[in-house]
């Protein structure tokens, strides 16, 4: 399985339709979520780096962290931009193909 998430930095920098400055993540880890067994905030989620080391991890599990420019797996620069992003959408299509794809997604293909 592999899960494809942004850097701590890019986290911090999304934001929920400009209501809330941080990605929807930090949100319903912070405000909306109550760990397990425990009255206090921030719940472990999958999605956030700063929680990786801290999550029990499947077998064959892999994350994929994005700097937004420079990975050869993903580099969407927001959590609502994986779909949009070529190099991610790439990187799947090689993954569930065994190869390259011969017909690569595009900036332009994956607008229309």
């Amino acid at each position: 399985m592999s899960i494809y998430n942004l850097n701590e930095k890019l986290e911090e920098d999304d934001n929920v339709i400009q209501v809330y400055r941080k990605s929807l993540l930090y949100l319903v880890s912070n405000a909306l979520e109550v760990a397990e067994n425990t009255k206090c905030k921030n719940a472990k989620i999958l999605g956030m780096k700063k929680f990786a080391k801290k999550i029990e991890r499947l077998p064959n599990q892999t994350f994929y962290y994005s700097n937004g420019s420079s990975s050869k797996k993903t580099r969407s620069r927001s959590h609502g931009g994986f779909d949009n992003d070529p190099v991610t959408m790439n990187h799947i299509l090689k993954e569930i193909l065994g190869e390259r794809p011969s017909i690569p997604f595009t900036k332009k293909s994956l607008k229309e």
